[in-house]
Parts: C-alpha cells; structure tokens; sequence
C-alpha cells in the first residue's frame, strides 16, 4: 500500500467518502480522531517545548481535526 505511487484523485476519495458513510465507519473515525485530539494536546501541554512551538503545534492540531467533528460525536 505504502510502495504504490498513485495519486489519489477526486473520484477515489468520494468512494471511500461513500464506503465510511455506509458502513458507519466515519462516525468511529471521528471518535478516535476527537480522543486523540483530546490526548495529543494533553501531552503538548506536558512538554517542555517553547510557549511559542506549542502554540504552532496546537493550532495544527485543530486544523487536522476540527472542533465540528468533536461537537457531533
């Protein structure tokens, strides 16, 4: 899977769109992904990393995983 060079185009990703929604998958996709949020930031805020480099850090954080996907859990 991770050898193979195709570049992913739009109709391939609203395929696996359709497959999560049908199969359920995207709403335990999104739960992880909300648990995780939830840890990563945790243990940023744990780090001794400047005050500058965390800030940058979570904000990445919050653009992978937006707050709208934690609100629907």
């Amino acid at each position: 899977m991770y050898d193979d060079k195709k570049v992913l185009d739009e109709a391939a990703i609203a395929e696996v769109h359709t497959l999560f929604e049908k199969t359920e998958a995207r709403s335990v996709l999104e739960r992880y992904a909300a648990r995780y949020k939830e840890k990563a930031i945790q243990a940023l805020t744990r780090t001794k990393l400047p005050d500058a480099t965390k800030i940058v850090l979570e904000r990445v954080t919050h653009a992978l995983v937006p707050d709208a996907i934690i609100e629907s859990r």
